[in-house]
């Protein structure tokens, strides 16, 4: 049998082989921490991170710092906890550091102990308990101080690798140059050389010597940080980049607080970035479903704060979510030029409530502050938090705020739901904007339809699934009535937001259908791959009307797309029209002559994908159905409003009301670096992992029946021209008797009328259907039905 989709021919080139990922790393050092700070904090790290090497880096604090000092026995048990706990967490690698050279004169000048060791004594005691450790527990070992020997060890000229009075103008002796965070590098990265894996993530764990005390980028993988140099070295070296110095440091974004939304904490341990008053009560991630939470457990009254995060002088308003069976009181604590100030961002505890609820503060930051830490006071009851974040009050007040979502290869931007949530800028890795014309201002918009008391008692309710639209392109809208009604993001709504760092959440509830007042909630999701590299799409709704039903649901909907550097001459439209198109221009040209295409998943968009795309600028459309069910796709191009695209979700409850759906598959926006070809591959990568294709060839499948894999000619034929084409096809029958022949039966079943009249349900079978039936099989023909449908409703027979 001879199968050609040339729809598939146009739009399935070959696969690209994908390149390789970077090994990443993660700088988790904090400047006074020792062993005993790295049991309590690897636990949560390790899920946050899920690494598949960890650099331990302890020991300056534990054995030099008189203020942390930790017993050798206790100092190995530690290390041995820290190893265990990585293996238990699939950690495949895992290194310790020794402690590095130090300038004895420097460290007896801050620091005295009773044992009465010296320094570096107490150094070299400690570093001989790291080998034995390592070698005990069967790790790798990198031996720091032994390298920097051979480098001139630690001396107060300018060019050791030490800080100075010489070289930093102080008197540090302990913490590495910038020159000694590289060659701490470069010794990681020569044990770690046979080891190290393309894509790697690689935590760095340890104490102010991993964070980066002294040099540019402390705390980060920019820099001149060691696990900056890292990062560079090892992708150099595994030819993932080109680079061979570290990205310059980019200072934190002011007022963004440190782990706000808790996703990557552990439940019933704490949050990571926050400190807690254990004497005061509990301080706890909780979780419920998919969702994590701070949660605090009051003695008296619980106090729990986040590290340190930088400030920016300026009205602000802080904004979170809450819930309990008490009150709560945030403050800000404010520190700069030596000075610090403690400001509650309420006068009294504001009371919870049995539900999530919204609350917001409003707070100024003087000129001249630094730095700051947020805390929350939980008193007569246990307290849930979530979703903190600050916002300029400047910001909140602008028709285009800063929603937005960005990951790797992409940027997007919405309006606030109250304005619609409409996606306003589509920004690529490359800086470049693809929404240069009028934007859609409504993510989502919904078509109902009523239904009559009358169709409610018959067995099968005929509602058409479209009677507004042909199969042609061409548009038959009519005039909204109390038949229809149509409504969008924009229709009056309590609405609200919620945000993750790769998430957020739009709702808008209690909307008015007719006269039916607050019947209506919709939600739509936005968020990001684990690569970053596309915006994912998910919503539903909650319809509790008793005389309309949801018959089409749009989102998301994108709108202004094109014209690139502005000129729209060099922009593509590539689309599944049928046989497949490649559209020039589509802003001014319209779309192959018309000026809106609205077709159903049938050969019209086959592919359920679109690639638009300007020079090498391009973008991905398309949904992630693996079950293929029915939907539509709405296409539009004109100069002003741009290029539109959306999805048509058709619910499969639409003739149920009250009536309750979630979209039950993806839609995606992912720019990409290529033109229509590329497009196509990257949605045939994602087509081949389905179930439909993993079987390989059609003729090979082992799930395709035998007969249906012989069949050398299929032939359409249609119940209704049955008379006309009996004696074609029994003729031509008599000349093909000795092969098998198939037929594609059409125009069969109770209502042989067009797909989109008034009902859709062509079950059961006539009596003319049971004649061409018997006719077919007498003449040894196969026979499949061939059906061209947009949708089944609940009540149909079928």
């Amino acid at each position: 049998m001879k199968l050609i989709n040339t729809a598939l021919l146009a739009l399935s080139p070959l696969l690209l082989t994908a390149s390789a990922h970077p090994v990443a790393v993660t700088n988790a050092g904090v400047g006074g921490h020792n062993t005993r700070h790295g049991v309590r904090r690897i636990a949560s790290l390790l899920h946050k991170v899920r690494p598949q090497i960890l650099v331990i880096g302890y020991g300056a604090n534990d054995t030099l710092n008189s203020r942390a000092l930790v017993p050798p026995e206790e100092f190995c048990a530690n290390l041995s906890k820290m190893i265990e706990e990585a293996r238990k967490r699939d950690v495949r690698i895992i290194v310790l550091n020794t402690v590095n050279p130090i300038i004895e004169s420097y460290l007896t000048a801050r620091h005295s102990y009773e044992d009465g060791i010296q320094p570096l004594e107490r150094v070299k005691k400690y570093n001989q308990l790291i080998r034995e450790t390592a070698k005990k527990e069967k790790v790798l070992l990198n031996d720091f101080y032994a390298a920097m020997e051979k480098h001139g060890g630690a001396t107060e000229k300018k060019e050791s690798l030490v800080r100075n009075q010489a070289n930093s103008r102080s008197k540090d002796g302990l913490h590495l140059t910038a020159a000694g965070m590289k060659l701490l590098a470069e010794t990681i990265s020569e044990c770690l050389k046979t080891e190290v894996r393309p894509g790697d993530r690689i935590l760095c764990l340890g104490d102010s010597i991993t964070w980066g005390a002294g040099v540019v980028g402390s705390g980060t993988t920019t820099g001149e940080t060691y696990p900056a140099w890292l990062e560079t070295i090892l992708n150099h070296n595994l030819g993932l980049k080109s680079e061979t110095t570290p990205p310059p440091y980019q200072a934190p974004i002011p007022m963004k607080i440190p782990n706000a939304t808790f996703l990557a904490d552990n439940p019933g341990e704490g949050a990571y970035g926050w400190v807690n008053d254990e004497k005061a009560g509990k301080a706890v991630v909780a979780e419920e479903g998919k969702e994590k939470f701070l949660r605090l457990e009051p003695s008296r009254i619980a106090f729990c704060r986040t590290e340190l995060f930088p400030a920016q002088a300026g009205k602000w308003s802080l904004q979170l979510k809450s819930r309990g069976k008490g009150a709560f009181q945030p403050a800000v604590t404010l520190y700069g030029k030596g000075k610090t100030q403690y400001l509650p961002l309420a006068e009294d505890f504001s009371r919870q409530t049995p539900e999530w609820r919204t609350y917001e503060f409003s707070v100024n930051i003087p000129e001249g502050t630094d730095n700051i830490s947020l805390s929350l006071r939980q008193k007569e009851g246990i307290g849930d938090f979530d979703d903190l974040s600050f916002t300029a009050t400047a910001q909140k007040q602008k028709m285009f705020p800063a929603i937005e979502l960005k990951g790797k290869g992409i940027a997007i931007r919405f309006l606030e739901p109250k304005d619609g949530g409409g996606i306003q800028s589509i920004v690529n890795a490359e800086g470049k904007e693809f929404v240069n014309r009028t934007p859609s201002p409504a993510l989502w918009s919904m078509t109902l339809k009523k239904i009559h008391p009358k169709a409610r008692t018959e067995k099968v309710v005929f509602l058409s699934i479209d009677p507004g639209r042909d199969d042609g392109g061409l548009g038959k809208n009519s005039d909204d009535s109390d038949e229809e009604q149509y409504i969008t993001a924009k229709t009056p709504a309590e609405c609200s937001i919620s945000r993750k760092p790769n998430s957020i959440r739009f709702e808008w509830n209690k909307m008015d259908i007719g006269d039916e007042k607050g019947v209506l909630d919709v939600w739509a999701e936005a968020f990001l791959d684990k690569g970053g590299n596309e915006s994912l799409f998910r919503g539903g709704f909650v319809n509790r009307s008793n005389q309309y039903t949801v018959f089409y649901f749009q989102m998301p909907q994108l709108g202004g797309i094109g014209a690139l550097d502005g000129k729209p001459e060099n922009d593509f439209l590539a689309t599944p029209f049928f046989n497949g198109r490649l559209i020039r221009n589509p802003l001014e040209k319209g779309l192959l002559g018309n000026s809106r295409i609205f077709q159903p998943n049938r050969s019209g968009h086959s592919m359920q994908m679109d690639v638009f795309t300007n020079g090498k600028d391009s973008l991905l459309l398309c949904v992630l159905d693996p079950e293929q069910a029915a939907k539509r796709f709405q296409l539009t191009a004109d100069s002003k409003n741009g290029f539109a695209w959306s999805p048509v979700h058709i619910p499969d409850n639409m003739k149920k009301i009250p009536q309750e759906w979630e979209i039950p598959y993806l839609s995606t926006i992912r720019p990409f670096q290529g033109d229509w070809y590329d497009g196509c591959q990257i949605y045939r990568q994602w087509a081949l992992s389905q179930f439909w294709c993993k079987e390989g060839p059609l003729v090979s499948r082992e799930s395709t029946p035998v007969w249906f894999k012989e069949i050398l000619e299929w032939c359409q034929f249609g119940v209704t021209q049955y008379e006309e084409q009996k004696s074609s096809l029994l003729r031509f029958r008599e000349e093909t008797a000795a092969y098998p022949v198939g037929i594609w039966l059409s125009w069969w079943g109770l209502n042989n009328q067009h797909f989109d009249s008034g009902n859709p349900d062509r079950f059961p079978l006539t009596e003319l259907d049971k004649e061409v039936l018997n006719m077919l099989k007498e003449n040894n023909f196969s026979v499949m039905g061939y059906i061209q449908c947009v949708s089944w409703g609940d009540s149909s027979p079928s």
